[in-house]
């Protein structure tokens, strides 16, 4: 077996790029300064590992990673970039891949990773800190998971984005976002798949896009004027949980054959609802909760189709409900106190 190892410092400004066809092969870099671009690309049928340190302003880096075994090899990079300004990272991984980024202290830096695996599994994980960061994963095969959620991980800072796509089967997202002005847009067409998403601050927005047969999503948002927006396709167990003041959670959802359940509640003052959900199979599709519970809140519900079924509860003072129900053997039961 043939082993290619590459070590390099760099602390002028660069253009590098170098390539790797072996058995097994490695880059480790440390590089530090301004206007640096640095390239790997490693294809092969054994393992590859790429480690890259930056330090400064205006710089990229690409790995490039394939592994052609059937099971594929392990294909993993890790890239720190701190105290950075204007900065990008693109990491494209086929086969089983892993992937961490850090990035802390940074200002207006974009990190784009694409998985995919085919046979092969994917694994992600992300520390952010700074303002104006952009995060995208897109993640194509079975058992891809994000871990941004706990020990550390996440998305932390003013400005940020977080872009986040999946497909296929058995796809996870744990993920976390702190901080105001934050975007969060979560796409994920999988079989048994699951989102735990957490967001905290002001003037934030999470966009959910789900398609699939059965998938579990949990989205907790707390603090004022934030907006959650749903678009569901699909028989997807959904619990979102928002709390503050002057908030807002809209969305359609389109249900289908397996009885689903969503429950949603809102916890505060001068909180708003709106809700569209359809259901043309003409099957029985579970029970659904909306809960608000606070002062001057807002719930609005349009059912349209058969054997839907919805309990709604207001707690508090000021509140009003609009309710438009069309179709046949549905159910709503309302209470207000």
């Amino acid at each position: 077996m043939r082993i290619g190892i590459i070590t390099l410092t760099l602390s002028t400004a660069l253009l590098f790029s170098t390539a790797g066809f072996a058995d097994d092969s490695s880059v480790d870099l440390d590089q530090s300064g301004n206007d640096n671009t640095f390239t790997i690309i490693q294809d092969g049928p054994g393992a590859s590992l790429a480690v890259v340190t930056q330090n400064g302003d205006h710089n990229d880096v690409a790995i490039h990673q394939t592994s052609f075994l059937l099971p594929p090899g392990a294909v993993s990079a890790y890239v720190l970039q701190q105290d950075n300004s204007e900065a990008t990272a693109t990491i494209t991984q086929s086969g089983n891949a892993h992937t961490v980024v850090t990035q802390a202290n940074s200002t207006n830096v974009t990190v784009t990773v694409n998985q995919h695996a085919g046979d092969g599994f994917g694994e992600l994980r992300l520390y952010q800190e700074g303002q104006g960061l952009v995060f995208q994963a897109d993640m194509n095969g079975e058992g891809h998971s994000i871990f941004a959620s706990g020990q550390g991980r996440g998305q932390f800072g003013t400005n940020n984005t977080a872009r986040l796509a999946q497909q296929f089967q058995d796809a996870d997202i744990f993920f976390r976002q702190e901080g105001d002005s934050n975007l969060a847009e979560l796409t994920q067409s999988s079989i048994f798949g699951r989102i735990e998403f957490d967001q905290r601050g002001n003037l934030n927005t999470t966009r959910l896009v789900e398609s699939g047969g059965g998938p579990f999503e949990q989205i907790r948002q707390s603090g004022t004027s934030n907006l959650i927006d749903l678009v569901i396709d699909s028989d997807a167990k959904i619990t979102i949980d928002q709390s503050g003041t002057f908030n807002e959670l809209s969305g359609i959802v389109n249900l289908n054959l397996t009885p689903p359940k969503y429950s949603i509640q809102q916890s505060g003052n001068l909180n708003l609802i709106t809700l569209n959900v359809n259901n043309w199979s003409g099957a029985f599709v579970g029970s659904n909760i909306l809960m608000q519970t606070g002062d001057n809140g807002v719930m609005s519900l349009t059912q349209d189709g058969a054997g839907l079924s919805a309990a709604l509860t207001q707690t508090g003072i000021g509140n009003s409900m609009d309710i438009n129900q069309t179709g046949t053997s549905s159910h709503i039961e309302v209470t207000q106190n």
